[in-house]
């Protein structure tokens, strides 16, 4: 029993089949997530370690060596980049796409915990990598009260309840600095009172402890005993006592915490039995404190030599909001939750904070790159249903009737909500690639459905009754629509295998729509023959209006035309396969002259510039530098927002910052964003920017590199920095010559000056100083050296204590020098200077290494009149000119996956060609018919050549995804012709020119419908209106351009050519005894 029989007689079984998907489908929607691109987990993990002080080179021997000896054996890892910065190494693990990421990370903690490195490391964190890790929206939130206030807020009121919102993943935070207790010592107060840093180390570590101390244990119950010894507040740390080892030497007045003016603890004995004590204090306890604290010791308070503040750590980073100081928010979504959504939540919950924050305090979003999505996906969605309208439109054209287009348009919702219940169980989203998906799949779903209507309206008019014409009709084409579903699934099954990013993207646009086709062919060979039988009593003789008389005209006036046409054609069918052939290689010829690149950028209506100020320059000055670029970009009538980060968001050198910009809505400027861009580049080449290297960034082109996000990323590898760094100046040199690039840069920076300590041995081994003692003064004094944990008595929150000099004691290589070490007994302090000379030296400011080879990293941009494709061969060349033997080159970045997709691309057309004569002699059970049914293909691809010649379009990864659609397409047409004139010559008895004629004459009705169809659904994409349209055009365009140029030679091509293999010997499909005796011959 058939589909279309089995639908017939159990009509019941069928609407329940249609009530299924139709349910189902709309229980998939509401749960499915919104993106602007599918969520692919980037197989990145990143170890960052952190050893404050050391150098580049330090960092490469003691820390990243050792992590890369035991991390190459991780398996599924295709490259290892590791980053040496003064105190920080970073090792970034790029794994291959398929490799599960979260098994990655367990294989790479246990790794990494088998390294021991040096004692005072702090230890490694590991991170990995998600695009989703990207903030979706930054919120900035300003007060005109003091930075640590304003973090005490943020950390205690506001970044607990964003976190707290369903579909939250973290927060990034811009402009923050850690709440610490804060000992600041005072270098002039240690040396009157003969002590170190480390002293105040040593008390710390013996008056500061918590711990149990075990536990009570009865018959009945145990208590737990606990020391609480940890100062509680900044009183209490202030009154920590200090030992001091010389009597009487002191020079100074010993106070309490309240100073000259009292109030606080007072000084009792005289000598060497000098102790503090409290007013309140007994003489027996006075007496007791005396007797056992020792003849030589003088206890002071820490407040007598330093100031304790509950503050926060040393500033690496700043924010600032519209040019407002801000602590900045950036709301990372968790992977597969509705990007939408969680910024409606997130916005809801910005309006519930504004009604209870104080005077002076502000909090909005200030760079949401979830409008853009927004306004994406409700444009395709309305593109969606401008499809439907123009399909429906085509249809009804065509069918002349309001009821047979109605049934048509069934397999439209059938086949999109049935989709969405696959969406779901596969775990897509609904994002750009799926939703383009379906709405091209509009145009192809129908095709089914008309193939089979049009073919029972046929039997009708041979005047069967409604059930028999369904069956036969739907009977006699169910062949020819599943040859061309299956052709269509064919092409897209090869970029399944396509590999990296591009090819998970592709995976998403192949499976939506290949499952929405095969949605189609069951609704039309099973509902839409049921729904024909049921309802619309094809057996009766219609009335028809004025219109469809005029158009059923118009159309025979045109089939007539053809069919003479075709009668020419084939009595020339050499010169008309010559000729066809000839313009497809003239086409190809167009091809080298195509721009190619890997995606359109895309007016997201947001910006982000990258600057860097010279090595060695402080916060002070790049924020000073970034507040310059702020005034400008204020001025700008088409700025909205402007949030700036200086020192990173998450930590980093000082010397960078970056500036998030958000444009007004498009609609209320003139200029897209490609042309503000432009007029920034050349502004920022004025001489009041020259201090500063200044890079635009394309966000839109952020989902294709886990890198910098340019155009161009090349890896220049070597053995030495020196000859890296003197090729890659010269590489530079020579493509600014060539003009194509802006932006050019490179990874390498000379460094900061270094001051390095050199001991004395000698001299500290006199002095009784090991060279532990010897860092450990030099670490508390300028390092911020972390000692303990403090808990605050207000909100039960442990933050580090920090040891430093007042920072106006350690600004110049000479309060280096000062730093005290050691007292000897009853002497004068030993200084750093007594043991230890300082030098100044150059040194570089990072090192990077790739597959344990240093590398130096060139970035570029490509101008937009240039093809990116062109442009990274053409740096790949130069690249090779200049290196020496033994050196190399390689793509990274955006630039690997722009290669990665330029290879795939070919290998994925030419498999599915593959995949699809496979498919399709099976089904035709030849090996002759299927190479008929693919010369269509090579017309398609002229039509697309042409469309993006003369629409100056860019070859991409979305014009690629047409080129493969378009073949599929391309096949259906042909795929209609043959089976029929197959049909008519092997069950008919006609002779080959005569089936030609006849088929070609009876199927042109669909052919054109069909072909209408998909053109009509594509024609709202192309229009080329709202958000997303950059990537929407090409993508339709090659469709557009390819279905007209194939069809029109596939009406007459393909008939050439089958006629032509007939005469070779084309042989039929069926058994010989089936055919008719006497064959039926057509005079041309």
């Amino acid at each position: 029993m058939s589909f279309p029989e089995f639908a017939i007689r159990r009509p019941v079984a069928a609407w329940m089949l249609m009530a299924a998907l139709v349910f189902f489908g709309l229980l998939s929607l509401f749960s499915l997530g919104i993106s602007r691109f599918p969520d692919v987990t980037y197989p990145v993990i990143t170890v960052v370690t952190q050893w404050p002080g050391a150098a580049p080179e330090v960092m490469e021997s003691e820390i990243v060596d050792p992590l890369e000896n035991v991390l190459v054996s991780v398996q599924g890892i295709k490259d290892i980049e590791s980053t040496m910065l003064p105190g920080i190494a970073n090792i970034k693990l790029e794994f291959y796409i398929d490799k599960n990421i979260d098994a990655a990370l367990q294989e790479v903690n246990a790794k990494v915990r088998s390294v021991r490195l040096p004692t005072d490391v702090n230890p490694p964190q590991i991170f990995k990598i998600n695009q989703d890790d990207s903030p979706i929206l930054w919120l900035a939130v300003t007060w005109d009260r003091p930075l640590k206030d304003l973090v005490r807020y943020v950390d205690k009121y506001i970044r607990d309840r964003f976190m707290l919102v369903h579909g939250i993943g973290d927060i990034q935070l811009g402009g923050w600095a850690d709440r610490n207790l804060r000992i600041w010592l005072d270098r002039k107060k240690l040396n009157q009172l003969q002590l170190s840093p480390t002293d105040i180390r040593d008390m710390l570590q013996a008056e500061n402890i918590e711990l149990g101390a075990g536990y009570l244990e009865s018959k009945t119950n145990e208590i737990n005993v606990r020391i609480m010894g940890e100062a509680r507040s900044e009183y209490e740390m202030q009154s920590l006592a200090l030992n001091h080892r010389a009597a009487g030497a002191s020079g100074i007045p010993i106070t309490g915490i309240g100073g000259s003016q009292g109030g606080g603890m007072g000084v009792t004995g005289a000598g060497s039995n000098q102790f503090l004590t409290n007013p309140a204090m007994t003489s027996a306890a006075s007496n007791l404190l005396s007797n056992t604290r020792g003849a030589s010791s003088v206890y002071i308070p820490l407040s007598t030599v330093a100031s304790v503040e509950d503050g926060i750590m040393d500033l690496t980073r700043l924010s600032r909001s519209d040019g407002q100081p801000a602590i900045g928010l950036g709301i990372q979504k968790l992977r597969g939750f509705n990007e939408i959504a969680v910024a409606k939540e997130v916005k809801e919950l910005v309006k519930e904070l504004k009604k209870d924050l104080p005077a002076g305090m502000a909090i909005g979003p200030r760079f949401d790159s979830s409008v853009y999505t927004q306004e994406a996906v409700h444009e395709t969605e309305f593109t969606l249903l401008l499809t439907i309208f123009f399909t429906a439109s085509v249809c009804l054209l065509f069918l002349g009737s309001f009821r047979t287009t109605l049934n048509v348009l069934f397999s439209i919702p059938i086949s999109i909500l049935g989709s969405f219940i696959f969406f779901k169980f596969l775990g897509y989203t609904l994002n750009f690639f799926t939703l383009l998906a379906l709405s091209l799949a509009v145009g192809i779903v129908v095709d089914d459905s008309i193939m089979v209507l049009e073919n029972i309206t046929r039997h009708k008019n041979l005047g069967k009754d409604p059930q028999t014409a369904a069956l036969d009709g739907a009977n006699e084409v169910s062949f020819a629509a599943l040859a061309a579903t299956l052709s269509i699934v064919a092409v897209f099954c090869p970029i399944l295998f396509v590999g990296g990013v591009v090819g998970k993207f592709l995976s998403q646009f192949g499976v939506a729509l290949s499952v929405a086709v095969l949605i189609s062919l069951l609704e039309a060979l099973t509902l839409a023959p049921m729904r024909v039988a049921e309802f619309l009593n094809v057996g009766k003789e219609e009335k028809k209006n004025y219109f469809e008389v005029w158009l059923d005209k118009v159309f025979w006036k045109f089939a007539r035309i053809y069919r003479n046409l075709l009668k020419l054609a084939l009595q020339k069918r050499w010169v008309v396969v010559s000729v066809s052939f000839l313009i497809f290689f003239f086409s190809l010829r167009l091809f080298p002259a195509l721009h190619k690149e890997l995606s359109p950028s895309e007016d997201m209506g947001i910006a982000l510039i990258r600057i860097e100020t010279p090595v060695g320059s402080s916060l002070e000055h790049t924020g000073e530098r970034v507040r310059f670029l702020e005034e400008y970009l204020k001025k700008q009538p088409y700025v909205a927002h402007v949030f700036s980060s200086i020192g990173g968001y998450s930590g980093g050198q000082v010397n960078f910052g970056a500036l998030f910009i958000t444009l007004t809505p498009r609609k209320e400027r003139k200029l897209r964003l490609q042309e503000i861009l432009k007029i920034w580049r050349k502004e920022f080449k004025k001489a009041a920017y020259q201090d500063l290297h200044i890079k635009i960034i394309d966000i839109s082109q952020s989902a294709f590199s886990s890198k910098r996000g340019t155009n161009i990323e090349l890896s220049l590898l070597g053995s030495e920095y020196s000859v890296l760094k003197e090729v890659s100046q010269k590489i530079l040199n020579e493509l600014e010559k060539s003009g194509m690039y802006t932006d050019l840069d490179t990874d390498y920076r000379e460094g900061m000056p270094e001051v390095q300590i050199i001991p004395d041995r000698d001299k500290c081994a006199l002095a009784n100083i090991s060279m532990q003692q010897l860092v450990d003064s030099v670490r508390y004094s300028i390092g911020g050296a972390r000692q303990g944990m403090y808990t605050n008595e207000e909100d039960i929150r442990r933050y580090d204590i920090r040891i430093r000099f007042i920072p106006e004691q350690w600004r110049e290589p000479k309060d280096i020098e000062a730093i005290p070490l050691w007292t000897n007994y009853g002497g004068e302090p030993i200084h750093l200077k007594d043991v230890a000379s300082l030098r100044v030296v150059p040194k570089l400011m990072n090192m990077t290494r790739e597959n344990r080879r240093r590398v130096i990293t060139l970035f570029a941009n490509v101008k937009p009149e240039y093809s990116q494709a062109k442009a990274l061969d053409y740096a790949m060349e130069i690249c090779r000119k200049f290196l020496p033997p033994t050196y190399s080159v390689q793509p990274a970045g955006a630039s690997q996956t722009a290669k990665e997709t330029f290879k795939a691309f070919p290998y994925a057309l030419g498999f599915g060609l593959i995949l699809a004569y496979m498919v399709l002699g099976i089904q035709f059970n030849s090996f002759l018919f299927p190479l008929i049914i693919l010369c269509a293909i090579p017309f398609s691809i002229t039509g697309a050549i042409f469309s993006l010649y003369i629409s100056k379009l860019s070859l991409n990864l979305y014009s690629g995804i047409g080129l493969i659609l378009l073949m599929g397409l391309a096949m259906k047409n042909s795929i209609l012709l043959v089976e029929f004139i197959n049909k008519k010559r092997f069950e008919d008895g006609f002779e080959t020119s005569a089936a030609i004629l006849e088929a070609a004459f009876i199927r042109l009705r669909p052919i054109l419908m069909t072909s209408l169809a998909t053109i009509s659904s594509a024609i709202p994409a192309a229009l080329g209106l709202g958000p997303g349209a950059e990537v929407r055009v090409p993508l339709v365009i090659v469709v557009i351009g390819g279905i007209v140029v194939s069809t029109s030679f596939s009406l007459f091509v393909v008939p050439c050519i089958y006629s032509l293999a007939a005469k070779i010997g084309g042989k039929p499909p069926v058994d010989l005894e089936e055919w008719p005796e006497a064959p039926k011959v057509a005079s041309l």
